[in-house]
């Protein structure tokens, strides 16, 4: 794919080149032209660099065929064949991914998706429903019934997760670090976060809906949000209602199986995840050795040790944060190597893989080679070396300043 979509920029590059000069009026851009400007594609791949957005940076590579700008992703993915059809496929992924962290995010998302969803619903088709009151002049009863409900089926359906995990681990103790698997064998975060996504919608909207008619009295509702809410609550109810009674179904199917034998397909999920991230974290500290060797940079364990380095100057490098080294800017890092080698017996070394614990004692280390670096000199180079650094390191930590 990615030498196809070369051959296709280069057959369009060729046709520019005939039909430039004709509208454009000057001469068409030389080899080297070009190739500047191909090069400075990478500039583009700078957003990438904001929260959450080195996720699409294997997709922004394959735009810009160009290799992915973090370390992670230049790493190919580790495969695992999952045994059985697509439902099958679908629970293992569940499994695998599925925490209460993000349980907590998917009911945000739910109940901010069905709100969004039913006013574009409502202003798409102009959907009108009469006004409705309560008796408070302020909340629709349908939504506060519809949320009371979905928050009496989420805490129905706590109540009776805490109490298989209780009955469980009264029976066998060593089985508590197994609760967890149990919740993700029955979809329990799944489940809970839909029906508190409906309920905070329900409820949102039961609140918040009078500030949105703009030319309506306070206490009236906006008629396109009303009736497309009320007909996804017919969808979403049942939906909600039936997966909860599944979940009931299959405790009480499993209450006569092991511990081991209950939880053996999440297991098996979980340790496919665990190797699979071994694997990923052995490959990334591998091309991580080879990307240094390719920027003229080095990796040493002992950079920071002073055994048999008896000339020239040393100076570490603090970058402020400490804790796991969590990725690497491979375009940052090439630019240090660019710096490193026209700067005359200076070089660096990494102490640390991806991974690893990163600190001012266990992370890069600048060598002076020759001793004409005085200590200002030192000092300059190392303070115009360490933010090009700091920009190339993804240390999952806390700032230290």
């Amino acid at each position: 794919m990615r030498r196809r979509l070369k051959r296709i920029r280069i057959r369009l590059l060729k046709q520019a080149r005939d039909v430039w000069p004709r509208f454009v009026g000057v001469p068409y851009p030389t080899r080297v032209e070009l190739a500047s400007l191909l090069a400075a594609r990478s500039l583009l791949t700078v957003v990438l660099r904001l929260p959450w957005a080195r996720r699409f940076d294997r997709q922004l590579s394959w735009l810009l065929c160009l290799p992915p700008r973090f370390l992670s992703n230049r790493v190919p993915l580790p495969k695992h064949r999952v045994p059985g059809g697509f439902r099958a496929q679908v629970q293992n992924w569940f499994w695998r991914q599925h925490s209460p962290a993000e349980a907590a995010w998917t009911a945000i998302l739910i109940a901010l998706n069905i709100i969004l969803l039913s006013l574009a619903i409502g202003f798409a088709f102009d959907v009108a429903i009469p006004a409705s009151e309560s008796q408070f002049k302020w909340a629709s009863p349908d939504f506060v019934a519809i949320a009371g409900y979905a928050g009496a089926v989420f805490g129905f359906l706590q109540a009776v997760l805490v109490f298989v995990a209780q009955i469980r681990s009264q029976q066998d103790s060593s089985m508590l670090p197994l609760t967890i698997m149990f919740a993700r064998k029955y979809h329990a975060f799944e489940i809970l976060a839909l029906s508190a996504g409906i309920a905070i919608a329900n409820l949102t909207a039961a609140l918040l809906a009078p500030f949105l008619a703009a030319n309506q009295e306070p206490t009236s509702w906006p008629s396109n949000l009303y009736a497309p809410m009320l007909a996804m609550n017919l969808v979403l109810l049942p939906a909600m209602t039936a997966l909860s009674l599944w979940m009931l179904a299959s405790i009480i199917a499993d209450a006569g199986n092991s511990d081991v034998q209950a939880v053996k397909p999440v297991v098996r999920a979980a340790m496919a995840t665990a190797a699979q991230e071994d694997a990923q974290l052995v490959g990334s500290a591998n091309l991580f050795v080879s990307e240094l060797r390719e920027s003229s940079l080095a990796y040493s364990p002992f950079a920071h040790s002073a055994v048999g380095r008896a000339d020239g100057s040393s100076a570490a490098f603090d970058i402020g944060r400490t804790g796991t080294l969590v990725d690497v800017d491979c375009v940052a890092l090439h630019q240090l190597g660019r710096i490193c080698r026209r700067l005359d017996g200076v070089s660096i070394e990494f102490a640390a893989l991806p991974g690893q614990d990163w600190s001012a004692s266990h992370g890069a280390v600048a060598r002076f080679g020759s001793s004409n670096y005085s200590e200002d000199e030192i000092e300059k180079h190392r303070a115009r070396l360490q933010p090009i650094l700091r920009k190339a390191l993804i240390v999952n930590s806390r700032s230290l300043g």
